[in-house]
Parts: C-alpha cells; structure tokens; sequence
C-alpha cells in the first residue's frame, strides 16, 4: 500500500514539474517576442534563428491546451471501465505528449500514467519500445528538418551569456528533477512487480503444498472408505453367523 501511495505521488511530483516547465518556457517565449519588439531589434533577433517563430500567444496556448487536454483524458481514463475508451485515451496520451517538439519531459508523465494499467508482458513491451522511439526522435535538430520551428536555445541568443546560462540552468534543473521523479517511480514500480510475482510464487507453492495434501487425504479417505466397507462386510458376516448358530440353536433345541 505505501508502494502505491508513493506511485502516485511521484505521478502528482512530476505532473507539477511538467505544469512548472511548460509555465517557465511559455514565460521565457512571451518575453523574449514582447522584448524584441518593445527594443525594436526584430532585424538582429530573425538573423539569429532558423525559421520565423510563430505567434507567441498562439504557441502559448497550444502548449496548456494540450497539457489540460492530456490531465483531463487521464482522469477520464481512471473513472472508465469501457476497454475501447481506454485504449483510444491511450492513444490520444501518445499523441499529445508529442506536441511539445522540443521539451521531451511530458513523456515520461504518459509512460508513467500508461505502463502501470498494461497487464500483458508483451504490450507491455511494445508500448516501452515505442515511447523510447518516440522520446529518442522527439529531438528538436531531428523535428526541424521536417517541421519549421523555433528552438528554446535560439529565443536565448537575445540575451546576455549571464542570462542565457541562467535560463538554460534552470531548465535543466527542472528537466533533471523530472526524470529522477520518473527514474524513481519505474524503480518502485519494477521492485512492486518482482514482490507481487515473488507472493504470487508463493501462493502457488503453498497451492501446489495444498494439492498434494488434498490429494494424500484423498487417498486416505479412499482407504479409509474401503477400510469401512470390508469392516461392514465382515460385521455383517458375523451377523449371518450369528443368526444361524441361533437358529440353529434353537432348532436343535427344540428337536431335543
């Protein structure tokens, strides 16, 4: 019980990260455009990134658009007990985590969320392969070759290296406490499987201890039935005997 409970505060734990991270980035974009602009140095900024950036508002929304999205399919996942939802929220989890081109952290949230409610070994492990793929592609110099984006390194270059350090340190520090959240919850979930298939290893021990105690007293009860039957047998031979010495007995008391 207390595996559990610690499960699911480390979910709660990283849920709060990733709300934490996605704020910092949507705080640092919002900045970085309203500051380009108010300084008027929109030539110098363009000159140092790849592609033209999309609104700011707009990317800001989308980004907690799917994060609400993907907290509130997550609760309507545990409330259901319909199979065929439940694997199209499943899908719907993968998608969203997704969106967020460059920040890879939310992934660890669905495998978290996911991998827990799989039962069957072998989903189990293609869901994992899957995840890993999609958390190895999930790369910004990977994405951009097909995708136009702006990345989070880029919208630094407008500030000081003091800055720059600053902002990316806290991002690291918090994508770092996130994956030793997800690190720490897979430990605790693997170490509760290997103890419930260690009590399911011995449950079946002491079953198959029971089966062959039932099936010696099964013997027993067996003999024991055979035992009864030769006993009624033999008492009612002696019953015979005895009812034919009285007989005759008697008769040949009577004859006398």
């Amino acid at each position: 019980m207390s595996k559990q409970k610690s499960l699911i505060l480390l979910k709660m734990l990283m849920g709060i990260l990733n709300f934490a991270i996605l704020t910092f980035l949507a705080v640092i974009i919002l900045y970085t455009i309203g500051m380009v602009r108010a300084t008027y140095t929109a030539r110098s900024f363009l000159n140092h990134i790849t592609y033209l950036p999309m609104n700011p508002v707009k990317t800001v929304i989308v980004m907690y658009v799917a994060l609400f999205t993907l907290v509130a399919i997550i609760n309507l996942r545990q409330q259901s007990e319909n199979s065929i939802l439940n694997q199209t929220i499943y899908i719907l989890e993968v998608i969203l985590c997704c969106v967020y081109m460059e920040y890879k952290g939310i992934i660890f949230l669905v495998i978290a969320d996911i991998v827990v409610l799989i039962r069957d070994k072998t989903s189990q492990k293609v869901f994992l392969v899957i995840m890993g793929l999609i958390y190895i592609f999930a790369d910004y110099d990977i994405i951009s070759l097909g995708i136009k984006m702006v990345s989070f390194r880029e919208l630094l270059n407008v500030y000081t290296v003091r800055q720059h350090m600053l902002m990316t340190g806290i991002l690291n520090f918090f994508s770092s406490v996130n994956a030793i959240a997800f690190i720490a919850y897979m430990i605790i979930y693997m170490r509760s499987q290997i103890k419930e298939k260690e009590r399911v290893t011995i449950l079946n021990k002491q079953l198959a201890e029971a089966n062959v105690q039932l099936s010696e007293m099964n013997n027993q009860l067996k003999d024991y039935a055979a035992m009864q039957k030769q006993m009624g047998e033999i008492e009612e031979r002696n019953r015979i005997a005895r009812e034919i010495h009285d007989t005759l007995g008697h008769t040949m008391t009577g004859l006398s």
